[in-house]
């Protein structure tokens, strides 16, 4: 396939997991022309063969001038963009996620250089330009910490400054990438103003969030305020390898908790950012006793997913270190 002499990609794709692939250690592909494939057969730039789900030319990204498009290519499954299926050619703001046959792909903005880039590490080619990336269907159930991070004000935030929010995100994945290379079963999905992660064990997810704040002050100034919502209960996975069930619904209406709260609203951290972090009785109980004192009850609600009021938690934060 014929490329560019672009030195530096227009943005890149991710490819965040599927129902048997795991979110760390995630596949990277630079996007290097103005129109970028996807599909099962081996023309196309990202390929993608043993996912059975996804038609031989599925979609593709465009740049006209400066913006992205994104085409379904009359595709049999259907192209799903930030979790809802297109129909011909739609806008594409970055940072993104797509879902194809049983692959989800994070599509972001991008600053390094081809010519630097690692390209997808654990990957074999199977043409010049394309990727090869393996996928299978398993169906199953587990039980799982959630949580959901959501930057607060992210509209005003895009309309201040689209570019320092999408590059702001990315580095919100990356981080929370970084908390879940030691899962075993982990997951991440970004959900454009933030994302949805599952974690083996509770602690592991609360000290994702606790990590998260303070690499985000480290690098931007002023940092977003954050609002995370920590929940334990078990999910189905999809055919595209989405968590599915009572309880994904209960830890989104969890973090919308704040807005029938006044009270609830985010606090100065100690590394500078301002943040809510509320959890329910069931993620509270699946910690130390140590940690459980470090949350304070703020009422019961009635969230949907989940059977009638739950009691609500918010962590406390001290300057004593936490328990090894």
């Amino acid at each position: 396939m014929t490329t560019t002499d672009a030195t530096k990609p227009l943005a890149s794709v991710t490819l965040l997991g599927s129902v048997t692939q795991r979110a760390v250690n995630a596949i990277r592909l630079p996007i290097c022309d103005a129109f970028f494939s996807i599909g099962r057969d081996k023309d196309n730039h990202l390929s993608l063969p043993q996912d059975t789900a996804i038609s031989r030319h599925h979609c593709a990204i465009s740049m006209v001038g400066s913006a992205f498009l994104l085409k379904d290519l009359n595709s049999s499954n259907g192209t799903y963009l930030n979790g809802k299926r297109i129909q011909g050619t739609v806008p594409l703001t970055l940072p993104a996620q797509l879902t194809v046959g049983q692959t989800r792909l994070l599509v972001a903005p991008e600053t390094t250089d081809c010519n630097t880039e690692t390209q997808c590490e654990q990957a074999t080619f199977c043409g010049s330009g394309s990727i090869v990336i393996p996928a299978k269907a398993v169906f199953e159930r587990r039980s799982e910490a959630f949580m959901v991070v959501d930057v607060i004000g992210s509209t005003q935030l895009v309309k201040q400054n689209e570019a320092q929010f999408a590059a702001m995100i990315v580095t919100m994945g990356k981080i929370l990438q970084h908390a879940l290379r030691a899962e075993a079963e982990p997951f991440l999905q970004c959900a454009g103003d933030g994302f949805l992660a599952c974690f083996g064990k509770a602690r592991n997810a609360l000290d994702a969030v606790l990590e998260l704040g303070p690499r985000l002050a480290a690098r931007y100034n002023p940092p977003p305020p954050l609002s995370v919502a920590l929940h334990w209960g078990s999910a189905s996975l999809s055919p595209t390898g989405e968590r599915t069930g009572q309880d994904v619904y209960g830890v989104f209406a969890l973090e919308k908790v704040r807005h029938a709260a006044p009270g609830l609203t985010p606090v100065q951290t100690v590394s500078g950012i301002r943040q809510l972090v509320v959890m329910s009785e069931r993620f509270r109980s699946k910690l130390g006793t140590v940690r459980q004192q470090q949350t304070e009850s703020v009422g019961r609600y009635r969230l949907k997913g989940l059977d009638g009021e739950q009691q609500v938690f918010r962590w406390v934060e001290t300057k004593e270190p936490l328990p090894a």
